[in-house]
């Protein structure tokens, strides 16, 4: 297969990314067929005269989209992308164009019911807990004598920009005093909408109006919401393993909620539609806890699936997506929805602090004007002094330079940490995986020991750890002695001592033979 691209045509673009975005343009026309094999990278690079890293690159984010899969000493092949049949004429959605008097100008830019019930019974290491996708559970006893705490991924509240935070709300104060007294509607201030707006168009290259962004304090408060949009009729699924707060809370309402399970694309298919539900809660870009990225193809199916009735939604949580390590981040779902099927939904507890409470969702824009109709007479649950202050926050460019601090210290911390346990003398033991995005990793342990003795182990060594069955509804023998890792809360001295805390774990762990193994017993 020969590509040709004019490389001269990326004007400021990055080479990489203007390669992938060519290479991505042809799968998606078809140029480029399901299952062809691709150029090996230093070919590609000498017929077009880039480096090998640049098409590197390319092949990378490809990869991460699912649009290539990469065979070992074979190659690269085109990934069989599932096809939604739709005019490409046809202006998407969720743009700002489908409604009069929306417009952007150059400075305008997240069991079925009796198993949801039981699901405690079911599953008695079953927890949920916090604001976030990745909220972990509430501490217990076992904390007083930990060294170090891999459970828990609040944020360190040192790296914290407070005095720009304390200057910005003096500013807020003196400058906004009538609008503070003022009611605010239901969806916001449009100031901070505005600025989210503009964010995410620089940050994720989604193109919306203001006028979709619906403020609210955390997305507890976010997903009532939803469900009194949806109405009493409504079924819901979510991913399992997953976040399961959203299950109790749709359980708590007497709503019918089914865990859904995944493979190594993303959510089945086949058991979304065997389960009835008509709105699925995914995270598509980085699935927690397993990382799991939704390919391309699982994606199109996603929408096939919510374009089938006029009742079908899907609930985009994006609870991480600054936090990206490899590569440009994924693009949302709801950038390729064409039919209005997709909510967005994100929150700023991991880029900012989770104290600051305030989450948000996109509309698509056939929702909007059913939520003014039913829930415009509302106020908003944030206060507009919190508003203004984060609007100007971001507005400004504190929140870029704030999140590319934190993934700069994020980045180190975790390289460090996993260092400190493939270098120990039993890694031959452990794997980790997927630890290119997000704040946490998997750990996985080759022994003979269950899951809470592993734990018990862990905590005489002084370590806390958090079991994969934990997000499970049901136990599943398939994630046995896989940890989640995560790393967020950890200080410079805890992870500077990581090493010892962690090699006298595994000594520990492995002191008797027979928890080691012949053959290993993780799937």
């Amino acid at each position: 297969m020969l590509l040709t691209y004019s490389m001269a045509e990326r004007g400021a673009m990055p080479l990489y990314e203007f390669l992938y975005r060519s290479i991505r343009s042809d799968m998606e026309q078809g140029k480029i067929r399901a299952g062809e094999k691709m150029p090996s990278k230093r070919a590609l690079a000498s017929h077009l005269k880039i480096s090998v890293v640049t098409v590197e690159n390319a092949y990378a984010q490809l990869i991460a989209e699912g649009y290539l899969t990469s065979r070992e000493k074979s190659g690269y092949y085109v990934a069989e992308v599932f096809s939604v049949h739709r005019d490409k004429k046809e202006a998407p959605a969720n743009s700002a164009a489908f409604t009069e008097g929306t417009r952007r100008t150059d400075d305008f830019r997240r069991q079925s019911a009796n198993r949801c019930t039981d699901c405690h019974k079911t599953n008695p290491h079953f927890h949920v807990s916090g604001d976030s996708a990745s909220d972990s559970p509430p501490p217990d006893s076992r904390k007083a004598n930990c060294i170090l705490d891999l459970t828990s991924n609040q944020i360190d509240a040192k790296h914290f920009p407070f005095s720009v935070w304390s200057k910005l709300s003096r500013e807020v104060l003196s400058t906004r005093q009538t609008q503070l007294l003022q009611r605010i509607p239901a969806e916001g201030v449009w100031e901070l909408r505005h600025a989210i707006s503009e964010y995410l168009y620089q940050l994720r290259g989604l193109d919306v109006s203001p006028e979709q962004i619906i403020i609210g304090s955390g997305t507890e408060s976010l997903y009532q919401m939803l469900i009194q949009l949806f109405g009493r009729s409504a079924v819901y699924a979510v991913e399992d393993p997953g976040y399961h707060k959203s299950m109790q809370i749709y359980r708590v309402n007497d709503l019918p909620c089914h865990p859904v399970p995944l493979d190594e694309q993303g959510i089945l298919m086949d058991s979304l539609r065997k389960c009835g539900a008509n709105v699925v809660h995914i995270s598509p870009a980085h699935h927690y806890p397993t990382g799991i990225v939704t390919s391309i193809g699982r994606r199109r199916e996603l929408l096939e699936w919510a374009s089938e009735t006029g009742n079908r939604y899907i609930l985009e949580d994006e609870y991480d997506s600054e936090f990206r390590f490899a590569g440009k981040p994924i693009p949302p779902l709801f950038s390729i929805d064409r039919s209005g099927r997709v909510i967005y939904m994100n929150t700023f507890s991991k880029s900012i602090s989770p104290s600051i409470r305030i989450s948000y969702l996109i509309l698509p824009l056939p929702l909007l004007e059913k939520f003014h109709s039913r829930l415009g007479f509302y106020s908003c649950t944030v206060s507009s002094f919190e508003q203004y202050t984060l609007a100007r926050f971001i507005a400004e460019g504190h929140l870029t330079r704030h999140v590319n601090r934190m993934k700069t210290i994020y980045r180190t911390m975790r390289n460090d940490l996993i260092t400190a346990i493939t270098a120990d003398p039993l890694a031959g033991h452990l794997s980790i995986h997927e630890e290119d995005a997000g704040l946490h990793f998997l750990l996985r342990i080759d022994t003979a020991l269950t899951d809470d003795e592993i734990c018990v182990r862990a905590a005489q060594s002084g370590i806390r750890l958090q079991p994969m069955q934990e997000f499970l509804a049901s136990p599943n023998p398939a994630y046995a002695r896989t940890f989640v890792i995560n790393y967020s809360s950890l200080s410079a001295e805890a992870v500077a001592a990581a090493k010892n805390t962690l090699s006298a774990f595994f000594r520990l762990l492995f002191v008797s033979a027979s928890c080691i193994p012949g053959d290993s017993m993780i799937p």
